[in-house]
């Protein structure tokens, strides 16, 4: 107390005060041990007492008070005389006690001594397990409320939780920051965050400021949880904001592992709260399954889902599918045709889903219309290959769902409704005409999956089959939700292999698989990472799992420069233009934009909901705009072949969309196959104003997102690629502007606009392009570089062939003299390399004049077109 004023820190009126005292004064680790002494007392003093009645299995249970001695008389004749021993009363621990047997103890029930122990012993351990249970009764209040089916009034905080209220106890001199890191929860979070016990230590000791939260507590009047409570801290605290960020750890990472530290507490109390209606649920129901059919035929081609339940996990785990869940339960406790089928990609967690509803009924929270069904999973796939024929399958089945109806209390869940269907047409059965009756009858609820494409395919266009179901969807989770899925994956490997993850390592393996893995969805892509990193962080003897850990882990995978930037890469991305320049002639403004769009990219300040870069080259052929794609696959990504391209002109036609995403006969289309063998590189569209528009509508959802769907409505990752778009719109623009001496950055604008004047390709378009650059027309200068380059190469092949090929100036004037055409670019010069030097070579080669080992060197007589 502050004079009148009521501590803050320790106000009685706090929920949770009385349990804290409580702790304080006698804690939790005490008392145990303390009950485990006293108890072992009680139960000794039993076992003695019951040793009697177990005589043949004791070793000198007890020795007698009484005991003979032989002494000897004054005349040295010996004597038998009765001697009482005080310390008669020491009973010896039963030899089936291992470790204890010969030690001897005074607790014989003879003895006053030895009943007194007994029972001071047992009234200290009723008085310590009424103060448990007294301490428990604060302790597990909130749990009460938490309980999923409690809302509205019982609000689950009106004053700090447990967790706050400890630390506020053991605040000393208003300094709020030390009690929270010194507190077990504080020590937890900073741990989650991979900050070192001595880290926070240090930090403590060496503190410039501390702020006395006696004079700021209207600041915490809002404060209810640890989340809560380390919001706050980062708010009032600069000094502690500072020395996270010089970690590495923001606002939302420390908030994070807050959450993350709550919610382990959180189940770890709903555990131990055997008597609350959510682990009361996790046992089994025995009486209701005498009230029901056995379902034996069923059984044979089944597992119940309800028993996998048991002991599954608290509500808690609860953080994904909840509306899918509602809307099962509602169609389901229909009257008639009470038939759901469940859409979703393979690893978005359908079956999980389904599981979480067992678990509900088994908890009592779905409609009392299911209460006591048993969710039952028919292995369909199995069933249909152990049937030899039409009539088998039909009349097994008919038996299988009678049995199920006259059961009575069965949910039947059919994985991949689909793949049942074309397997019974394997066998020329109709399952679908078979169980139709049972689906429209009030007897049995079916719930069915699909994935995406064969719900479309082949139950969605089937009028037939959709009468009897309806439609739920499953979508991947949101961040927040994954965030929680992962959480658990990390700690049940945590409590397999010596290993510990950290919150912001969760993070990056969630952003990771979204942003660097194209197959497969979310959260099964990100639980692969988590199940692989393990044994790969294992190996190299690792055991915490950091951020960089994760990225070195990506990097190692999947070929793609992220984590560190080492030296090597530091240097190549400086000189990124000088590097591609050496392959690139004339066009130094294409290469800087492009040089610097790599360096966002890589330094990780890019947006990474879009493509690496999107850039639209405009200008004349065979001005370098190919070369510049190739350039940049082959120094930034180290080999040309890291460059795909596709020629837009080839999907003009009607059909040029289901070409590039495929199409419902199951065909692949272009784009989704180049982005899964090459998920990283530069994308080539050539000729891309020449496309089907609808091609091009598509292209406004892949460089403006970064992400698109195909045919069969798989998500699809374009993120880590870079697209250059080329076309010749503009050109003659262009060469009248360099005709005329305008800097062609003056005109951009107007040529842009005359192109969409020409409706070639839409303004919106434009807009989804980082950058649109004009090559403008190769200078003579340009087509010399040009000439000597593409010798060089030649130069280079026939180094491999033993021969050594001298470049001159005359050599380089006969490339010039049929390769330089202003209206074709660069484009006649490889084709004036074959003609006018390759085939020279090819002749004296063949006849013999140019052997292995020799030098060629032309001189101005061997092109007589040169005069």
């Amino acid at each position: 107390m502050f004079g009148n004023k009521v501590n803050f820190f320790r106000d009685p009126n706090y929920r949770f005060h009385k349990a804290i005292v409580l702790e304080s004064i006698l804690p939790a680790k005490i008392r145990g041990w303390l009950s485990l002494a006293f108890g072992l007392i009680i139960f000794l003093y039993i076992g003695i007492l019951l040793a009697p009645l177990l005589k043949e299995r004791l070793v000198n249970v007890a020795i007698p008070a009484n005991i003979t001695t032989q002494v000897l008389s004054e005349n040295g004749q010996s004597a038998v005389e009765q001697v009482h021993v005080g310390t008669a009363n020491l009973v010896e621990i039963p030899n089936f006690f291992p470790g204890l047997s010969l030690i001897k103890v005074p607790l014989d029930i003879d003895y006053p001594f030895g009943a007194s122990i007994f029972l001071i012993s047992f009234g200290m351990w009723l008085v310590l397990q009424m103060l448990n249970f007294y301490g428990r009764s604060y302790f597990f209040h909130v749990e009460a409320l938490l309980e999923r089916g409690k809302t509205g009034a019982l609000t689950a905080y009106t004053t700090p939780n447990y967790e706050v209220c400890d630390i506020y106890y053991q605040v000393k001199y208003g300094d709020l920051l030390k009690s929270y890191i010194n507190s077990a929860y504080g020590r937890a979070i900073m741990r989650r965050l991979g900050i070192a016990d001595e880290t926070t230590d240090s930090y403590l000791n060496n503190r410039k400021l501390v702020v006395n939260y006696n004079e700021k507590e209207s600041e915490l009047h809002d404060v209810f949880t640890l989340r809560d409570l380390s919001k706050k801290l980062v708010d009032t605290e600069p000094e502690f904001y500072q020395f996270l960020f010089e970690l590495g750890v923001r606002e939302r990472e420390l908030v994070g592992s807050s959450e993350w530290v709550e919610r382990q507490i959180k189940r770890r109390k709903q555990k131990q709260r055997f008597w609350g209606r959510v682990a009361l649920g996790q046992a089994p129901s025995f009486g209701s399954e005498f009230a029901y059919g056995s379902a034996f035929a069923l059984g044979k081609f089944s597992r119940d889902l309800t028993k996998a339940a048991i002991g599954g996990g608290s509500s808690f785990r609860f953080i994904y599918g909840n509306e899918q869940i509602k809307q099962l339960e509602i169609i389901l406790s229909r009257t008639k045709e009470a038939n759901a089928v469940l859409v979703g990609e393979e690893g978005a967690g359908k079956m999980e889903v389904i599981l979480d509803f067992a678990r509900d009924i088994m908890n009592g929270y779905t409609n009392p219309a299911l209460a006591h069904k048993r969710v039952m999973v028919f292995d369909a796939k199995g069933f249909v290959s152990a049937m030899r024929g039409k009539q088998e399958l039909e009349s097994s089945l008919i038996k299988i769902m009678n049995d199920a109806v006259d059961a009575g209390n069965i949910i039947l869940v059919i994985e991949d409704l689909p793949g049942f269907i074309q397997g019974g047409y394997q066998l020329d059965a109709d399952v679908m005409g078979v169980i139709s009756s049972y689906l429209s009858g009030s007897a049995l609820q079916v719930i069915a999956t699909a994935d995406n494409a064969r719900f479309h395919q082949i139950i969605e266009s089937n009028s037939g089959i959709m009468q009897f179901f309806e439609k739920v969807v499953l979508t991947e989770p949101a961040e927040e939700s994954l965030i929680r899925i992962i959480e658990e994956v990390a700690e049940g490997l945590e409590r397999k292999y010596p290993i510990f993850f950290t919150y912001i390592a969760v993070v990056e393996v969630i952003r990771s698989a979204e942003n660097y893995f194209s197959d497969g969805v979310m959260p099964d892509k990100a639980i692969d990472i988590m199940v692989e990193i393990t044994p790969s962080m294992l190996s190299r003897g690792g055991h915490l799992v950091k951020k960089m850990d994760v990225l070195e882990f990506i990097r190692e995978k999947t070929k793609i420069p992220v984590g560190t930037i080492n030296e090597e890469e530091r240097e190549r991305l400086q000189q990124l233009e000088v590097l591609m320049k050496k392959l690139v002639i004339g066009q130094e403004e294409a290469l800087r934009v492009v040089a610097n769009a790599m360096r966002r990219a890589r330094a990780g300040v890019r947006n990474l909901s879009r493509p690496i870069g999107a850039f639209l080259f405009l200008g004349p052929t065979g001005v370098g705009k190919t070369e510049t794609a190739k350039a940049l696959a082959t120094v930034f990504f180290g080999n040309e072949n890291a460059m795909s391209r596709l020629d837009m002109s080839e999907y003009q036609g009607d059909d040029g969309l289901s070409r590039m995403i495929g199409s419902m006969d199951g065909a692949s289309g272009s784009l989704p196959v180049l982005l899964k063998e090459q998920p990283y590189g530069v994308v080539l569209l050539d000729e891309f104003e020449k496309t089907n528009p609808k091609v091009l509508d598509l292209f406004l959802q892949v460089l403006d997102e970064g992400i698109f769907h195909d045919a069969k409505g798989k998500k699809v990752n374009a993120r880590n690629s870079i697209f250059i778009a080329t076309s010749n719109a503009g050109s003659s623009q262009i060469r009248e502007a360099i005709a005329n001496g305008v800097d062609l950055q003056l005109v951009s604008k107007e040529i842009i606009d005359s192109i969409i004047e020409q409706g070639k390709l839409k303004p919106e378009l434009f807009n989804r392009f980082d950058g649109v650059i004009l090559f403008h027309p190769l200078r003579n200068e340009d087509y010399l570089q040009i000439a000597e380059i593409m010798l060089k190469k030649l130069q280079k092949r026939l180094r491999d062939k033993s021969i050594n090929l001298v470049i001159n100036d005359v050599l380089i004037e006969a490339v010039m003299k049929t390769g330089v055409d202003p209206d074709m670019g660069a484009r006649p010069m490889a084709r004036a390399v074959q003609e006018t030097v390759e085939q020279k070579v090819a002749e004296m080669i063949i006849s013999g004049k140019l052997l292995p080992g020799a030098t060629l060197e032309f001189a101005r007589e061997d092109f007589p077109e040169l005069g």
